[in-house]
């Protein structure tokens, strides 16, 4: 069974791409083909924050903004589960509310959108900055699980 996720990574400029892995952004052929694998995506924390490729006179870090999953036309169910961490601890970690996740539709295009402000309850929770490290901000490692069969 097969499904397509990708991390989808804007910065303030406008600048979009894709990242397979905490460390790595996805870098498609002259065909269009991606030889990525989503292993490390499933499988390991991935960064709330991104350094953007674009070439600005400062570095600029991007934001994940969107998770995109295409899932198979099959009878397992997909569950989607995130659970953000803006910060480093002791901030607190967001997840949507509900319990197991949200369940996805089989052969069908999902879209996740986060929000670009996380605020908890001493208000705003600000982006790191030039010396703060961006692995501290994160999406836990176990958004994307297979619920089972229908």
């Amino acid at each position: 069974v097969r499904a397509y996720i990708g991390d989808e990574y804007e910065c303030p400029r406008g600048h979009r791409f894709i990242c397979s892995g905490p460390d790595k952004m996805v870098k498609a052929t002259s065909s269009g083909h991606v030889k990525e694998t989503a292993h490390k995506l499933v499988n390991m924390d991935m960064p709330l924050y991104f350094p953007c490729p674009c070439r600005s006179s400062k570095p600029l870090h991007a934001q994940l903004i969107r998770v995109y999953v295409c899932t198979p036309d099959t009878p397992i169910t997909l569950s989607l589960s995130p659970w953000v961490q803006p910060a480093a601890p002791p901030c607190p970690v967001f997840y949507p509310g509900v319990e197991g996740g949200v369940s996805l539709p089989p052969a069908s295009l999902c879209v996740l959108r986060f929000p670009y402000v996380y605020v908890g309850s001493d208000g705003p929770i600000l982006p790191p900055g030039d010396s703060q490290p961006l692995l501290s901000c994160r999406v836990l490692k176990g958004m994307f699980t297979i619920v089972g069969r229908e």
